[in-house]
């Protein structure tokens, strides 16, 4: 784990097929470098967001090296109600 006063702690997870993630602005993280993380798990802590970190998680996708768009590789939905 890194931690910066920019950033507050950054982590990254290799997964599958050469595809690495990277969260940053965790306030505490609740993983440790070579924990095997399932689909789901809470891997942080998100920071609060101020004037100085005010877009709140920072959130990277990278395959061979290459960044990618995250939006292009996620679904997000929202269930009203439950």
């Amino acid at each position: 784990a890194i931690w910066s006063v920019e950033n507050g702690y950054t982590i990254g997870i290799q997964h599958d097929n050469s595809y690495f993630s990277i969260y940053r602005r965790n306030s505490a993280l609740l993983k440790n470098e070579g924990d095997f993380v399932h689909a789901g798990d809470a891997i942080g802590i998100l920071g609060k967001q101020d004037e100085n970190n005010p877009s709140g998680l920072h959130f990277e996708l990278w395959h061979n090296g290459t960044s990618l768009d995250p939006t292009q590789y996620m679904t997000m939905e929202m269930q009203l109600g439950k």
